[in-house]
């Protein structure tokens, strides 16, 4: 255990010297400095992995779909030197009660993403990642955790094991399945959320489940009709 920042080059040293070839991490959120930003805390790590090593971070979704300059430029950064394998789109309400939206991506260090190539923007030039190998998405939405007034969040109704063990399996499989997983070549100025990629199987829905989302949204407009009532008039 080491007490101090993760970007110290004193650690930085004592850490190379362990060859870790295994990390999990949650980083700060919704940092202001670029240099200290989740990808920041992802790039950092990634560097401190042998070859071949695995990193797994949990985020908040705006560092996968995010489409400003400071984000695209330091996925690229992660890109040239590390693999994107995987990212997954967790529950909505994974932290409840905190309403941060979350995914998980996992990376292989020291292997390049793709080939790095050049391209002309305002007279500029801009580097790009050309993907050489797809990255696998999966919709981890549904862990069957519900909410209970004195527990939080849980597995009430004991279903995640199986929900788990079916992700994973598919996850090692490289299964791609209408609605729940996906391929796709991606780079730095790409989405990596499942969302913009897997197909979704229509037969599934039923009219109750778009009754249910109607009565969601009314009661949505009519909660917010209500606190708009209560505001002040300026």
């Amino acid at each position: 255990m080491f007490n101090g920042s993760c970007f110290d080059p004193v650690i930085h040293a004592q850490i190379k010297e362990l060859k870790p070839n295994v990390c999990l991490i949650n980083p700060p959120y919704s940092q202001k400095d670029n240099n200290e930003s989740e990808l920041s805390f992802i790039f950092n790590a990634l560097n401190l992995l042998e070859q071949n090593g695995k990193l797994v971070a949990i985020v908040p979704i705006s560092s996968a779909i995010e489409m400003s300059n400071s984000k695209i430029e330091q996925r690229r950064n992660i890109l040239k030197h590390h693999t994107l394998d995987a990212v997954f789109s967790m529950p909505d309400e994974l932290f409840y009660p905190v309403g941060t939206n979350t995914c998980i991506m996992v990376f292989t260090a020291g292997k390049p993403h793709g080939t790095l190539s050049t391209y002309k923007q305002n007279n500029k030039d801009v580097e790009a990642i050309k993907p050489t190998k797809p990255t696998y998405f999966g919709y981890w939405k549904d862990d069957g955790f519900v909410k209970t007034k004195t527990l939080g969040r849980c597995d009430k109704n004991g279903a995640f094991a199986a929900i788990q063990n079916d992700w994973i399996r598919d996850y090692k499989l490289g299964s791609t399945i209408n609605g729940k997983s996906a391929k796709a070549f991606v780079s730095e100025r790409d989405e990596w959320c499942c969302e913009a990629y897997m197909s979704v199987d229509y037969n599934n829905i039923t009219s109750s489940d778009f009754e249910n989302e109607i009565r969601k949204y009314l009661a949505f407009q009519i909660i917010n009709s209500k606190l708009l009532l209560k505001k002040e008039p300026t």
